[in-house]
């Protein structure tokens, strides 16, 4: 969620005119059918691959959450465990609040993530404030 918020304000701001692309999200415009200053469409893809010039973690982190996301293998793998039963390719769906079978690397991981995801909408707030007097000064 954090990765999709910096992609969604980083593309406002490479816009022509964020203002006015701000204001058709507001009114129900998707990003993806907005073009940035040199006519590309704000698709998911092309801004991954814009900001991994910079944070090249960005594009792995996004391909793995974006598992999460549309249901995919992502969901399986988590949600299935191999049984202690003979191997007769029998498997137990787990769904719950429990995650003793996740190492505790994942967990710094996530949490590592999220701390470098935050730190770049962080960056972004001088840019929005920066436009926003822009255009309450008219």
């Amino acid at each position: 969620m954090q990765l999709d918020n910096v992609l969604r304000f980083y593309g406002v701001l490479i816009t022509e005119d964020q203002h006015k692309t701000a204001m058709s999200i507001i009114n129900g415009m998707h990003l993806n059918k907005i073009k940035d200053k040199d006519g590309k469409y704000l698709q998911d893809f092309y801004l991954v691959n814009l900001l991994s010039k910079k944070n090249p973690w960005v594009k792995k982190v996004y391909k793995l959450c974006s598992g999460y996301i549309h249901l995919s293998d992502q969901h399986i793998f988590h949600l299935i465990e191999k049984t202690d039963s003979e191997d007769d390719g029998t498997r137990t769906f787990t769904i719950g609040s429990q995650s003793e079978d996740i190492d505790e690397i994942h967990w710094k991981e996530l949490v590592n993530t999220f701390e470098h995801t935050t730190r770049g909408i962080f960056k972004l707030f001088p840019k929005w404030e920066e436009l926003s007097k822009k255009y309450t000064s008219r």
